[in-house]
C-alpha cells in the first residue's frame, strides 16, 4: 500500500486535460473528474466521467468550468444519473478540448502522469489509488464489493437514497473530503520496455462517497468502469506505449 502525502499539480492546456480537474459546476458544486470517454451520446467530442450528485440540480445543461484563476470552461453536463441505486455523471467536453488519457498518480519522487492503458477489475486486498481535487492522492486497499449504502438526498432533504453496487477501499487514515466526487480510482502498474521502466495505470473505477467514522480506516466508495461505461454506453480513451 502506498503511503503517500503528496501536493498534487493540476495541469491544462487549451486544447487536452490532464486529470484530475477540479471543477465548478453550475457555480455552485466543486468536484474532480474522472476517466476521459467517448462514445455515442457524446458525438464528435470527448467526455469526461463525473459522479451524478455533483450537479446542481440533478438535470443536464450545467456549465463546467475549471476551478482555478481563469476558470475556463470546458463544457457541460450532458448524463446525469443520481438515484435508482446509482450515482453516474458525464462531462461533454467543448470544442477545442479533448480527453486525457491519463491521470496524477504516485511516482518514485513525488507525484507523475500515469497513461491510463485499460479497464480492469480487482480482487479484494488488491492496492489502488484515487486522487482528488481536495485530497490529492489517497490510496488504499480493496476490502468489499458491490455494496449498499444509504446517503443523504441533497435534492429532497426529507428523504435518503439507496445506492447499491459499490465497491469499498479502505484508505487507512488517509482521509478523503468533499470536492473528491468523481475522482478516477486507479491501479498502478509498470513494465520494462527494452531497459526503460514504464509506470502506467489501469481505469478502475469513479469514487462517489465515504465514510471517515473509523479513523484508521476510511472507507472510498467507487462504482466499477467496467459497470459506468455500459451503463451510458462509453468506451474508455486509452494510450498506447511503445
Amino acid at each position: 500500500m502506498y503511503d503517500l502525502k503528496i501536493i498534487t499539480i493540476f495541469l491544462y492546456t487549451s486544447n487536452s486535460t490532464v486529470l484530475p480537474l477540479p471543477v465548478d459546476i453550475g457555480g455552485k458544486i466543486i468536484c474532480t473528474t474522472g476517466f476521459a470517454v467517448k462514445g455515442k451520446i457524446l458525438g464528435d467530442s470527448d467526455g469526461l466521467l463525473i459522479a451524478g450528485h455533483c450537479t446542481t440540480n440533478n438535470t443536464i445543461g450545467d456549465p463546467v468550468h475549471i476551478l482555478n484563476s481563469d476558470g475556463a470552461r470546458v463544457g457541460e453536463i450532458i448524463s446525469t444519473t443520481y438515484g435508482d441505486g446509482v450515482d453516474y455523471g458525464l462531462i461533454k467536453l467543448a470544442y477545442g478540448w479533448k480527453g486525457s488519457p491519463s491521470v496524477i498518480g504516485p511516482g518514485k519522487e513525488g507525484s507523475v502522469s500515469l497513461p491510463i492503458l485499460s479497464a480492469i477489475s480487482l480482487s479484494l486486498d488488491s492496492p489502488l489509488c484515487l486522487t482528488g481535487a481536495t485530497s490529492n492522492i489517497v490510496c488504499g486497499k480493496l476490502v468489499d464489493t458491490d455494496q449498499s449504502l444509504i446517503v443523504y438526498n441533497k435534492w429532497d432533504p426529507a428523504n435518503y437514497l439507496y445506492l447499491e453496487g459499490l465497491n469499498i477501499i479502505d484508505t487507512g487514515a488517509n482521509r478523503v473530503h468533499f470536492g473528491d466526487s468523481g475522482a478516477a480510482v486507479y491501479f498502478k502498474e509498470q513494465t520494462y520496455i527494452g531497459h526503460t521502466l514504464v509506470e502506467y495505470a489501469s481505469a478502475v473505477g469513479i469514487f462517489v462517497a465515504f465514510n471517515n467514522e473509523d479513523l484508521n480506516h476510511i472507507e472510498a466508495y467507487y462504482y466499477s468502469i467496467a459497470e459506468i461505461l455500459n451503463y451510458l454506453g462509453l468506451e474508455l480513451i486509452t494510450q498506447h506505449i511503445k
